[in-house]
């Protein structure tokens, strides 16, 4: 899917927001904190899909037990983003 085509969801785009608000890669668990009335499965399967677009990538800092998202550091994630001109 292309980074483009996977905004077609306002959720998606809350999420890119969200990322490029936070500077740092961040779990589901806290992406739905930042995003009234989501809940983490919905996040997640989300996320899963800006993944797939290669607009987001995905790691496990440190110890830590969930997956953290991260906008992707290539120009197709960059791109994708509705608010990167913020």
């Amino acid at each position: 899917m292309d980074p483009l085509d996977s905004l077609s969801h306002p959720l998606r785009r809350e999420i890119l927001c969200a990322l490029v608000a936070s500077e740092e890669p961040l779990p589901p668990s806290a992406l739905a904190t930042r995003i009234p009335g989501t809940s983490v499965s919905e996040v997640g399967y989300h996320a899963r899909v800006l993944e797939s677009s290669g607009a987001v990538g995905r790691t496990r800092a440190g110890g830590a037990e969930e997956d953290r998202y991260l906008l992707s550091p290539t120009p197709r994630g960059r791109a994708a983003c509705p608010c990167s001109g913020r």
